[in-house]
Parts: structure tokens; sequence; C-alpha cells
């Protein structure tokens, strides 16, 4: 008998600056990570696939990760954090911290995201 892999949901993030994905980027999950505003039903350690649309950079980039977070109920701003995932989740770490840049030594991020 043969079973059918289930393809993981894909999630969709649209930011229009480094300062939008600094305020996504979630430092402390190990490999890195982002939050993801959604409504989806998502379980933990579930499989996604993120579409990361960075406007400033004029780039759409896949991202491979595993829910290790989720909004607690009747939060009004629901969402996931994703930890990157895959073989290139060092890659996907390294290119995001270059984006982000020295927003990375600020021990608190000074923007409020907007989701």
């Amino acid at each position: 008998m043969s079973t059918v892999a289930i393809p993981p949901k894909r999630l969709a993030l649209l930011l229009d600056s480094a300062d939008n994905l600094y305020c996504h980027y979630m430092p402390h999950i190990k490999d890195g990570g982002l939050f993801v505003p959604t409504q989806e039903g998502l379980e933990f350690h579930e499989q996604v696939v993120i579409q990361v649309s960075l406007q400033s950079e004029n780039k759409k980039i896949l991202v491979p990760g595993v829910v290790v977070w989720i909004t607690p109920p009747n939060h009004a701003k629901g969402g996931v954090g994703v930890r990157f995932a895959g073989e290139q989740k060092s890659t996907v770490k390294r290119y995001i911290e270059t984006l982000i840049g020295k927003r990375m030594l600020s021990p608190s991020p000074h923007l409020v995201p907007v989701y």
C-alpha cells in the first residue's frame, strides 16, 4: 500500500521594508524564524512553506519551515511562529539577518509590527 504525501500548506508574507521584516523576524527561535499573521488553522510541528515577498528588494523567496508557536485563541492578531527548515535554513537566516542589519543589535524593536 502506498501513501500519498500531502504537500505543506503555503503561507504568504508580504513585507514592504527591512523594518517590517525585522518586526516579523524571530531570532530567538533555533535556526531563525518568522512570525506570519494568519487565521489558517495550523498545528504545532506542521510543515509549511512561506512565500516571503520583499518589496524593497523586489524579491520573492520560498522558505520551508515548521510551526513552533501559535498565537493564543481569541487574540485579535492571530498568527504562527515558523522555524526555518530544510537544507537552506542557514542561508535563509543569513540572508534575512543581512537585510535587517544593525537592527539586530537593538535589545528590543522600536517598531511596532502592523499586521
